[in-house]
This record gives C-alpha cells, structure tokens and sequence, in this order.
C-alpha cells in the first residue's frame, strides 16, 4: 500500500497564528511598558511648574551675580553625614539665615525628603541623613544670603 497524502504545507490557519502570536507580544510589551511607567513615576518635574518658568530668569541672573563675586560650595555625603559649605572669595564662610535640602531620586518620589541643615561650629551646614544605594540627587538652598538665595544642585551615588 502507498501513502497518497503529501505533507502539509504553510497553511492559512498558520499564518493567522503567527500574526496573531506576533500581535499579542507586541501588545503585551507595551502594556507591562506603560503599567510600569505609571507606577514608578508620578509625571510631576516641579511643583508649581508656571511660577517656576517665569522664576527662571531671575535664578539665572541671581547665580550669574554670585558667580562674579567668587563664591564657592561644596556638598558632601559620607557615612550618613549631609556636608555643605558656602565660602566667599577669600575663603570665609557666608553668613545666611538658613540651608535646606531637598534629597530626591532620579526616578519616582516615594525617597524624597527635605532636611534643615543647620549651622555648625566651623561655618559649615550638616545633618545627618541616611541614604539607600543608588543615584540621588540633591538640591542646596542657602536662603538670605548678602547676595538673595543661593541654590546648588548635585547628583551624587551612593554605593
């Protein structure tokens, strides 16, 4: 006896199942994409985002001014300790009436925090804070300086 039926080709019904397979993975990766997206970031950049438009100019020109006068800071984060230093030209700390820090991560809000710094002994502002692994970022503002408010913005890693 001879076996009269031949293979089966690529049919119609595979190329529905291909399309269709095709289909729900590309649907599928853009839901997990978009469900992801959704719960790690709020979509919020700044609070109050009109004001801080038309506050721009005026922070520019501000740290322009402050750039002229020589100052310098630094900012430092090591075993729990937040460090910031605001020094003029000659060296000498600058009198200012309060340093805040709002300590942020890059992506989602659910870390952030704001800490008083407060003055210590040698003109320096520190506290103590506790940072988790990762990229933080951390922006400085010493109010009521000679010279207005004087904001520096860092990104640092903690390991």
């Amino acid at each position: 006896m001879t076996d009269t039926t031949a293979p089966r080709g690529f049919t119609g019904w595979h190329m529905l199942a291909t399309m269709l397979t095709f289909f729900a993975i590309v649907v599928g990766a853009n839901v997990y994409l978009s469900v992801e997206a959704i719960r790690t970031w709020t979509g919020l950049v700044v609070d109050k985002s009109q004001q801080a438009g038309l506050d721009f100019n005026d922070k520019v020109q501000r740290a322009e001014r402050q750039a002229a006068l020589g100052w310098t800071s630094t900012l430092d984060y090591t075993s729990g300790q937040l460090r910031f230093t605001l020094n003029d030209r000659a060296g000498a700390p600058i009198k200012t009436s309060g340093v805040i820090a709002r300590i942020t991560r890059p992506l989602g809000d659910s870390q952030d925090q704001t800490i008083d710094l407060p003055a210590s002994a040698d003109g320096a502002f520190d506290a103590p804070v506790t940072l988790s692994a990762g990229a933080w970022n951390i922006v400085v503002v010493a109010g009521d300086t000679s010279e207005g408010a004087y904001e520096r913005r860092d990104r640092i890693v903690v390991p």
